[in-house]
């Protein structure tokens, strides 16, 4: 694209909305390779932006002129500004002016400047981002489009059960459809990126994160107990990551198993 947005450009009081998308191989010769958020209201859950260039500014997510953006449970990686020379966190997702609400995203760079839970920069181990495939690796098990069957890799995805803690699996195997009886492979929580809450969504090996680590730092401690607490001054709908027994409430029943992994000592695989 000449202008600004290789892929959308969002502006003047619209509100777009993605979710379970794929931005990949977009190119503007200006700024925002994959999308431009301009006083207008954008919301993405679920999404991919990977491998997209700016020629001059932002190979991803460009926010500005009092526009407001939220990423739910997106991954955004190998987008590259100024001819691929970066791929830092700015070229990922840049904020010139408005309001972005990140969490639990994966973002190449990731400073912890933007702010947000949930969040990292750890490599999500796409299959073949050059040819965009963009499932997650997984040793438990993952859907190759290729073949039409599920493969194992010797790598997990950091991006792997690693979304929202307290949302829905959706439409996500529980485990191996080609083997329902397998207890290696149990998802625990949604996983990031486009493929997290579809039935293509890569599985999860035994005890690879746990769904009481609110932060994803990979452990249960006082900053999980900390979020959990103060979201039960929130509204339901602003709480969500903490209704752990997603019985549609942040209560005891949350805080009880939050303390139960807390006292196993139980620590995630990943990240």
């Amino acid at each position: 694209a000449e202008d600004d947005g290789g892929a959308v450009c969002n502006e003047s009081d619209s509100d777009a909305v993605f979710e379970n998308c794929i931005f990949f191989g977009n190119y503007t010769d200006g700024f925002s390779g994959a999308l431009k958020n301009r006083r207008a209201d954008l919301s993405l859950t679920n999404c991919t932006i990977a491998g997209n260039e700016a020629r001059w500014t932002c190979g991803g997510l460009w926010c500005g002129a009092s526009g407001s953006t939220r990423l739910r449970n997106c991954i955004l990686w190998g987008n590259t500004e100024q001819n691929g020379t970066t791929r830092d966190e700015p070229a990922q997702v840049s904020v010139l002016s408005g309001s972005l609400e990140l969490e639990y995203c994966s973002v190449e760079g990731w400073s912890g400047a933007l702010g947000g839970l949930g969040n990292f920069g750890l490599d999500p181990l796409f299959v073949d981002l050059a040819n965009g495939d963009v499932h997650l690796q997984s040793a438990a098990g993952r859907w190759d489009a290729a073949c039409g069957c599920w493969v194992f890799d010797a790598v997990t995805s950091p991006c792997i059960d690693a979304g929202n803690p307290g949302w829905p699996l959706a439409d996500e195997p529980s485990s191996l459809p080609d083997d329902p009886g397998n207890s290696f492979a149990v998802n625990a929580r949604i996983n990031m990126g486009a493929y997290g809450g579809t039935a293509e969504a890569s599985l999860a090996p035994h005890g690879h994160a746990l769904r009481a680590d609110v932060d994803n730092d990979g452990c249960i401690g006082w900053s999980d107990l900390a979020s959990l607490t103060a979201d039960w001054l929130m509204d339901i709908d602003e709480r969500s990551h903490c209704d752990l027994s997603r019985d549609g409430a942040a209560d005891v029943a949350d805080l009880a198993l939050l303390a139960e992994q807390w006292r196993h000592r139980i620590r995630a695989a990943q990240p």
